[in-house]
């Protein structure tokens, strides 16, 4: 539904990442960023009769611009950018430690307790090796994972996780496999070639 947008930034020389509705341009300035906004208010108004979020300073609204990445980090898809590195969002760290709060207070067997918290540690690793994370707040947040579930797991059944050695481990894995591996080329038409992660 959107491909067709994604078509029309490209060949009008927008700057533009897009996941599903999630999107951001890269303006070079202000007057540039109004420009383009209110171009995509009306391409998708008139094209897909869709409405996007009203445009706010707010800071957690749907639809904005970010003068100062710096000071006011840009945010998607789960990482913010504050310039120069990417992290993950206080949030998503957030709701990672409610989630495996959420298996520890479950019903289910120990057994599947474990696995279940294994899980959700592997996928979020997995997902922020690429970021810039600080081995400090790995470090915090193994501690943290680490005393919820010793203290749940009271009969030692818990193994100990590291998540600064489990994260070098995806990043060792990804470079030793390459990119190319891990991302397969997407397969378009020739009309949506230029989609394509590799030639």
């Amino acid at each position: 539904m959107m491909l067709e947008l994604d078509m029309q930034s490209k060949s009008n020389g927008f700057k533009m990442v897009r996941y599903a509705d999630d999107m951001v341009f890269i303006c070079k300035d202000i007057d540039e960023a109004h420009s383009i906004l209110d171009w995509v208010k009306n391409y998708l108004k008139s094209n897909r009769n869709l409405d996007i979020h009203p445009l706010s300073s707010e800071k957690d609204a749907k639809t904005q611009i970010k003068f100062d990445i710096k000071r006011d980090k840009l945010k998607f898809l789960g990482v913010e950018f504050d310039g120069e590195r990417l992290l993950p969002t206080k949030e998503c760290q957030g709701r990672f430690i409610a989630k495996i709060i959420s298996v520890v207070k479950s019903t289910v067997g120990t057994a599947e307790k474990i696995v279940e918290i294994n899980t959700c540690i592997s996928q979020w690793c997995g997902y922020y090796a690429f970021t810039g994370i600080p081995d400090a707040r790995l470090r915090s947040l193994s501690k943290k994972i680490n005393k919820l579930c010793n203290s749940a797991f009271n009969d030692s059944t818990w193994e100990s996780v590291d998540l600064l050695q489990k994260i070098k481990k995806f990043r060792e894995k990804q470079s030793r496999k390459g990119l190319k591996r891990i991302l397969p080329p997407a397969k378009f038409d020739d009309k949506y070639r230029w989609l394509m992660v590799y030639d």
